[in-house]
């Protein structure tokens, strides 16, 4: 778990983590210099809980992505997750995840990443929308390709669990990675690697003024005519051919693609 200043709902998250199906597992906790009173609710977990470890680092302001990964460099497992500090894990969260893991057939030497649908809520765990995927018609077996993958981000980084061949495969994390999700997630593809796609949402995804990234509903949206998403896709583009993706022009093709993807229901 990354945290930066999340006094409001920590707590809350972590109690849902404690109270999860599955009770084998550890929880590493990096924060990024917070100035409210996260450390002092990390402290007091740690203290209650040895299963909890509080991540002692000088340095700070470096951003969820790469703190993610700062955290990620210092632990050796088999398995890994990422937490935000301010969501909701449903009970069975870890418990369906490794089940999907448990069920790939493949050699586990090969990088796995397993990741789930989710439900999105306001602050108060109201929800809003039950499945994000059904929501923006996102069936993310028709797009398990690098092509795809590297422009529309669908493995959300809260829902991951991946392996620790996967975990090679990221290390270190690009300076021009958009986030830690994303680069792990491409990282894998690229290599050949197994995602492994949950139609179940595994948590509750919570919206409110504070959200670092926030839940975005036009990011496949490449003709619009608002300035913003050609800025936007101008940028994502410069990004993906430092990642060697290929011309403007497959660019458009697999943004208009994605468009017709999404654009009908999908049945599963």
């Amino acid at each position: 778990m990354a945290t930066y200043n999340g006094e409001r709902f920590l707590a809350e998250q972590i109690e849902s983590i404690i109270n999860q199906s599955e009770k084998d597992w550890k929880l590493y906790i990096r924060d990024d210099g917070s100035q409210d009173k996260t450390i002092e609710i990390i402290q007091e977990y740690s203290q209650k809980d040895s299963r909890i470890i509080n991540i002692e680092d000088k340095e700070t302001h470096l951003g969820p992505g790469k703190s993610f990964f700062k955290a990620l460099e210092q632990i050796d497992a088999e398995l890994y997750m990422f937490s935000d500090q301010d969501d909701f894990w449903l009970p069975d969260k870890i418990e369906v995840s490794l089940n999907a893991y448990n069920s790939i057939k493949e050699s586990k030497t090969r990088p796995i990443i397993v990741h789930t649908d989710i439900s999105v809520t306001d602050e108060n765990l109201n929800i809003i929308r039950k499945s994000r995927w059904d929501d923006v018609n996102l069936d993310p077996n028709k797009l398990k390709s690098y092509n795809y993958l590297a422009q529309y981000c669908y493995t959300q980084g809260c829902t991951l669990l991946f392996n620790n061949s996967a975990k090679k495969l990221a290390i270190p994390i690009a300076d021009y990675a958009s986030m830690h999700d994303w680069w792990i997630s491409t990282r894998c593809i690229k290599a050949g690697g197994i995602i492994e796609s949950v139609y179940t949402p595994t948590m509750l995804y919570r919206q409110h003024s504070n959200n670092v990234v926030g839940m975005h509903y036009d990011n496949i949206d490449f003709f619009s005519r608002k300035k913003e998403g050609l800025k936007n896709n101008i940028k994502r583009y410069s990004r993906l051919k430092q990642d060697g993706y290929g011309s403007l022009l497959k660019y458009i093709f697999y943004k208009f693609l994605l468009k017709v993807h999404t654009s009908r229901k999908h049945r599963r």
